[in-house]
């Protein structure tokens, strides 16, 4: 890991007692500071980063780092930038590499997969990857617009491989939406006996056509986590309210199907 130090490092956080515990380190009258990046010192006294610590990838053939694969296949004329990302259990990990294209929501085709696999045969370190998924458009940190949200792409691209599990809502409770709206129709060509039922069919009215819709913006960052399309999304929640995409929230791209 890097430590760095010096005038323009800041001694410690304000009022984070455990924040300091876990990033700076005493030694005598200096102060450290853990980057969470890892890297090295070449005999020339430059510094190479290799990526995030927490993102590094434990595969059974060795521990792969995100910037060093990286790079080797960003090089490729068709890619605008690439990420690694671990699927499986933290210490037995398969390794995949996300490929966000120049043109956005250009699918990946046979000669490009073929290419980027050549390039990653000419390494080391990438010679035993073998998924490579095209994603449309990275999710990335609010704060920066730039930060690649590795954890979050792992769990996308686990659930594409199949390879994680994916909980859906129990059939008993999914049904509940369905009679609900079985309802619905209902009441629009037989009267309702009493006014309670009549409440009832203005209240169910209420959660499908005012509650459900409001819902879809919130299942479109949980359901898009896994895949799901947009429009697919925004159906599923108008039918089915948060029930649908609730038990996606739970989704680990660590827990293998």
């Amino acid at each position: 890991e890097v430590l760095v130090s010096g005038p323009v490092v800041s001694t410690s956080y304000h009022e984070n007692t455990k924040a300091n515990a876990l990033h700076k380190i005493q030694d005598d009258d200096t102060i450290w500071h853990r980057t969470g990046d890892v890297g090295w010192i070449d005999e020339g006294g430059k510094l190479w980063l290799c990526g995030r610590k927490s993102q590094n990838v434990a595969t059974p053939n060795g521990l792969l780092f995100t910037m060093q694969c990286e790079e080797i296949f960003n090089a490729h004329d068709q890619v605008y930038r690439t990420a690694l990302v671990g699927v499986g259990p933290s210490d037995n990990q398969t390794p995949v590499i996300c490929v966000q294209r120049v043109s956005d929501y250009s699918p990946m085709d046979d000669d490009l997969l073929h290419e980027l696999k050549a390039l990653g045969q000419q390494q080391p370190c990438t010679r035993n990857i073998e998924h490579f998924l095209v994603h449309p458009k990275f999710p990335v940190d609010i704060r920066h617009n730039a930060k690649i949200e590795r954890e979050e792409l792992a769990v996308w691209a686990g659930a594409k491989l199949k390879l994680i599990k994916v909980p859906r809502a129990p059939l008993l409770v999914m049904a509940v939406p369905i009679i609900a709206w079985l309802y619905l129709l209902a009441g629009l060509w037989w009267p309702q006996p009493h006014v309670s039922l009549v409440v009832i069919w203005w209240i169910i009215f209420f959660l499908h056509f005012v509650v459900h819709p409001l819902q879809i913006l919130k299942g479109l960052h949980v359901a898009k986590r896994v895949g799901h399309h947009p429009l697919y999304i925004a159906c599923m929640t108008t039918i089915f309210g948060a029930t649908y995409w609730r038990a996606l929230k739970s989704v680990d791209a660590r827990v293998l199907r």
